[in-house]
């Protein structure tokens, strides 16, 4: 809908329906579905969705646009809607749109989490290894183009990596820009502040960064950067882990704060020269945040299943895990 000014999304479908249908919402007599995307570019999406919706039972919309819709809708139209959260491509999903090779090695991840079913991760494991180098069309480095450049479509076809890495950094921009800035109504001058903070914080280890020192660096209040890093977080740019253990050491010990994805974190890094240092530890770092965020993903998508929600944080002890995974209630 971005190609539209002054988008109206009801008045828009009002007008499909008359000259496509030869019909109104009123006189709707079959089911009609329309996907929409880019619907944030309408200011009043919620409203004209309410509108729509009562006019007409015959009427399905699905919608799509920016993380940031899900902070704008009211409570009455949120009783309308089922909202549905796309992550970036796993993995598997990644195989299937580059490959049109199908596994299901996720929900043995899974088993494997929650059950400790290690023999049968193993199995499959080695089982898509084998499927993947009798691939004739598969590139043996595949994975490390996944965990550094992958997790959205629009990079999957791309022969350079200078150009997958503009692409990373478009996309940064877009969020920025296009959703975050319109959205929270940002001035120029905090917009930049946004943008300084993404990048300081893709240049640093997960438990290297925290509010008060990224005020610091940036020179600016505490409360404009503690601003900036919940709009980053309600975009779903950044996201964030507490220590393990009592209510007491939660609020003391600083947050850990991941990028989205381990590639968004690299193509950011990439675009200000921040990877100047030993290519192993980096990958590591990299990988780091691929397991976060994969972690982060999986908790989101299960989190309404009762028996399999569960909380994640890192050890607060030198050397210790990563990650420490906590099954609810238990």
């Amino acid at each position: 809908m971005n190609a539209i000014s002054e988008v109206n999304l009801k008045e828009t479908i009002e007008i499909y329906l008359k000259k496509r249908h030869n019909t109104t919402l009123s006189l709707l007599d079959k089911p009609i579905f329309l996907l929409i995307d880019e619907v944030h570019y309408d200011k009043d999406w919620d409203l004209h969705v309410k509108l729509l919706y009562d006019k007409s039972p015959n009427l399905f919309l699905l919608l799509s646009g920016s993380s940031s819709l899900q902070l704008d809708f009211n409570a009455d139209v949120a009783r309308r809607l089922k909202v549905h959260e796309i992550s970036p491509l796993n993995y598997s999903q990644h195989l299937k749109l580059k490959y049109g090779y199908n596994t299901t090695i996720s929900n043995d991840l899974i088993d494997l989490l929650f059950e400790g079913n290690v023999e049968k991760a193993q199995k499959h494991e080695f089982k898509v290894h084998n499927d993947l180098i009798n691939l004739n069309n598969y590139d043996y480095n595949d994975w490390d183009f996944y965990f550094k450049y992958g997790g959205f479509c629009s990079v999957l076809n791309k022969k350079y990596l200078v150009d997958v890495t503009s692409e990373l950094w478009t996309i940064v921009s877009k969020i920025i820009k296009n959703d975050i800035t319109p959205t929270f109504n940002l001035s120029n001058k905090t917009q930049d502040v946004v943008y300084r903070v993404l990048v300081l914080i893709s240049s640093q280890k997960p438990g290297e960064i925290s509010q008060n020192k990224v005020a610091g660096n940036l020179g600016n209040s505490t409360s404009t950067i503690n601003n900036v890093f919940n709009i980053l977080e309600q975009t779903r740019v950044i996201f964030h882990y507490q220590a393990y253990g009592s209510s007491e050491t939660q609020s003391r010990k600083s947050w850990k704060y991941y990028i989205a994805t381990s590639s968004l974190k690299n193509g950011i890094n990439m675009n200000f020269g921040h990877t100047i240092i030993n290519e192993r530890d980096y990958d590591g770092i990299l990988l780091e945040n691929l397991v976060a965020s994969s972690l982060f993903n999986l908790r989101n998508k299960l989190m309404y299943c009762p028996d399999k929600g569960f909380n994640i944080f890192y050890d607060k002890n030198s050397g210790g895990s990563d990650f420490i995974i906590q099954r609810q209630f238990q």
